[in-house]
């Protein structure tokens, strides 16, 4: 496999509800991801940059009991990682954050709880912009 194809099917999936992990690990993996998995933004970050680097898809829910959320995830990762596709998850969809997050219409959000369709379609845009950008 070459090292773009491997970039092209490495997913993080970062969330402190480990059921929420299991789940986009199934529905990435059955997309043929190659999945890696972190319950805090810091342990997330730590993964994409040491464990990782070739992730080119990073799922992230934005609210988490942690000192890193996945907008500050995000937004390191990107500076990292530029042409990181990052789809946001939330269950909180009402507040500020998420509302000027949406304004921008390349954002990929996912409000929780969602169906596998939801993720599937999310994952569909993100490779269709990585193919128009690349």
């Amino acid at each position: 496999m070459a090292a773009g194809e491997a970039r092209a099917k490495t997913a993080l999936v970062v969330d402190d509800q480990p059921m929420m992990v299991r789940l986009c690990e199934a529905i990435l993996k059955d997309l043929g991801y190659r999945v890696f998995k972190a319950a805090s933004g810091a342990e997330g970050l730590r993964t994409l940059l040491e464990v990782c680097p070739e992730t080119s898809l990073l799922v992230t829910d934005i609210v988490m009991e942690s000192e890193t959320d996945g907008i500050d995830l995000a937004k390191a990762a990107l500076a990292a990682h530029p042409n990181l596709n990052v789809i946001y998850m939330s269950g909180y969809a009402n507040g500020p954050v998420v509302a000027e997050m949406l304004d921008r219409k390349s954002t990929l959000f996912l409000q929780k709880p969602f169906v596998v369709a939801s993720l599937v379609e999310m994952v569909t845009r993100a490779e269709e912009a990585s193919s128009r950008a690349g």
